[in-house]
């Protein structure tokens, strides 16, 4: 176990990272794991020591590595501690890493390191994919759905989906939402003020079929489905699309924080209801151009 206050980008580099709290559920470990070794990747699990509460946390590291390992024996599992603010933990961890995967607090859907203080705020601002996961999973979710709207931002979210769906041998349901009144893309607030015409249902149409074109001439090999749907809350649309995906992706506008963007644009309780991993996608330009240019490491093939 290192315990760490420098260096924590460094540390996590490449890494796909958890951000470990005491109530982090066996199903959120399992499915970063399984992440990892998906991507080739090791697991970095990250717990801050609130100063005000500061517990040895060494039951807790053992405890969710051998959850890890239970379900991936091979994925490399590394443990760091700091004591600093969980929000400048995650951020840090964050300029560097593969993925950032946060757990919700297992009772009333809150998040498990507070989204008052800590995971949400700093979601919003990563320079990595971020991943909300359930505590618990009802049944075995299959197929990525992702949403798209024709924006750079919903470019990279697809981009996301199908390296995702690739990795995991999964189809892929690429889903536009359009009503004759929108606010902009699947992942954006609704206010009155922001409201636009959106055109007919026709050029909405072309749009998915466009993007699904560009899936099917370079990944041959993917299945990949196309949903045109009409709603007036594109992010609540989504939600209902992904009820039994493995994964729904979304993609991020650069500003504000996770919550602005995924939480704010659809009622918080169907969030906290949904059992479904949740990840939000920084448009490419937020990220280092290092970082978008970093080779993948790739496991081989089984």
């Amino acid at each position: 176990m290192d315990r760490i206050g420098n260096g924590l980008a460094a540390r996590a580099e490449g890494a796909v990272v958890l951000g470990l709290a005491p109530d982090t559920s066996q199903h959120v470990v399992e499915w970063a794991a399984t992440q990892a070794w998906h991507r080739g990747h090791r697991l970095l699990l990250l717990h801050a020591v609130h100063e005000r509460h500061p517990a040895d946390p060494t039951e807790l590291l053992e405890r969710t590595t051998a959850w890890a390992h239970r379900v991936q024996p091979a994925t490399v599992v590394d443990t760091v501690v700091t004591h600093q603010d969980p929000r400048s933990s995650l951020h840090q961890a964050a300029q560097r890493a593969e993925l950032l995967v946060l757990g919700v607090h297992p009772h009333g859907g809150v998040p498990a390191l507070s989204l008052a203080s800590t995971s949400l705020a700093v979601a919003g601002h990563a320079v990595c994919p971020v991943v909300v996961v359930p505590p618990v999973r009802a049944f075995p979710g299959h197929g990525v759905v992702v949403g798209v709207d024709g924006s750079p931002a919903g470019q990279d979210a697809l981009a996301f989906a199908v390296q995702h769906a690739e990795d995991s041998r999964e189809e892929l349901t690429v889903v536009h939402v359009w009503d004759r009144l929108v606010s902009g893309p699947p992942t954006s607030s609704h206010r009155e003020e922001d409201r636009e015409w959106s055109g007919d249902e026709a050029s909405h149409a072309l749009l998915l079929a466009e993007a699904v074109a560009g899936c099917a001439q370079e990944h041959p090999d993917l299945v990949v489905h196309r949903r045109l749907v009409r709603h007036p809350v594109p992010a609540f649309a989504l939600l209902q699309e992904a009820e039994r995906a493995q994964l729904l992706v979304v993609g991020a506008r650069g500003r504000g924080t996770l919550a602005s963007v995924v939480l704010g644009s659809v009622d918080r309780s169907v969030l906290q209801t949904t059992t479904v991993p949740v990840a939000v996608v920084p448009h490419r330009r937020v990220r280092a151009g290092a970082d978008a240019d970093r080779p993948r490491a790739r496991r081989a093939s089984a």
